[in-house]
């Protein structure tokens, strides 16, 4: 784990998968954008910050996904720190039974590992509230639905934007295979709408911290397109759910049986082929009760 400087009092954990942005309210207390996975990265920023006599005072949380809010309850057990969360995304983190049927292939005793990644808000964040008070600095909020319905960015008081996975960096795009998409159309609408901001600096959490936006919108929409695709290859005509996606994950190389990971892809893969269907690219018969493909030609 790396310190990196962005802007100001901006400042960032530098991973090798994730940019953990975070904001100095004095020498010592910092406000986090995101917290990261519990595991590893609890024991790296065990040593990070005491390294460079850190405290988080506050975590202000994108979206509960495991490597974005897996230390926020930690950093509220060991330093009292506040966390603040958009409504939805603290809804989904304050319950087990709400955030497990987003994983629908793990059993209920494989899902236990999620709660490493709930937690309890201390400041909830409206839908469409574009500012926050919080930890006696202000804060900018961005609404960015569609990776998660209430995933929120941040913008710094130095005018730096935390973008959270609403854009992935070229790094990511050169190895993703499945891009996690709550909502296929409202990241899209998202995505476009980043090219209004007007911001000096921008942090992606899959990662890096590029001044402009405008070709990365473009490369992150063609690589979802790109995916679309190489999924209608995977398809014959016909397959079950089930079919497709294990055509689908032969192709693309996938090796993991890892529960977590598995009732991720599943994930993904269901969200792409619920926009494949709704943009009328494939049509579902539903047959003894199971859903079956076929492409539209």
């Amino acid at each position: 784990m790396e310190l990196i400087h962005i802007k100001g009092g901006t400042w960032a954990a530098d991973t090798k998968g994730l940019t953990i942005p975070f904001y100095k309210l004095n020498d010592r207390d910092i406000v986090m954008l995101d917290t990261g996975y519990a595991r590893p990265q609890r024991e790296a920023f065990a040593e990070f910050l005491p390294e460079h006599g850190l405290r988080p005072r506050g975590v202000i949380i994108s979206h509960t996904h495991r490597d974005h809010s897996g230390n926020a309850e930690y950093f509220k057990k060991l330093y009292g720190s506040l966390t603040a969360a958009g409504e939805y995304e603290a809804k989904v983190a304050s319950d087990f039974n709400l955030c497990r049927p987003t994983y629908g292939s793990m059993t209920i005793c494989e899902a236990d590992a999620l709660r490493d990644f709930l937690y309890t808000t201390d400041v909830a964040i409206a839908p469409g509230q574009d500012r926050i008070s919080f930890c006696g600095a202000e804060f900018g909020i961005l609404q960015l639905p569609g990776h998660t319905p209430g995933q929120i960015g941040t913008v710094t008081p130095d005018g730096v934007a935390y973008l959270a996975d609403a854009l992935m960096g070229e790094t990511m795009l050169e190895f993703a295979k499945l891009p996690t998409v709550d909502d296929h159309a409202e990241d899209r609408r998202t995505k476009e709408s980043l090219r209004s901001l007007k911001y000096d600096k921008y942090v992606l959490a899959h990662k890096g911290v590029p001044d402009d936006l405008g070709a990365l919108i473009d490369r992150n929409l063609a690589f979802l397109d790109e995916r679309a695709e190489f999924l209608l290859g995977t398809l014959k005509d016909g397959m079950s759910f089930g079919e497709w996606e294990e055509a689908f994950y032969r192709a693309a190389g996938m090796r993991t049986t890892h529960p977590l990971l598995c009732g991720v892809y599943d994930r993904n893969f269901r969200s792409f082929t619920c926009w494949l269907a709704d943009t009328g690219r494939v049509e579902i018969a539903r047959i003894n009760g199971v859903n079956h493909y076929t492409k539209n030609r």
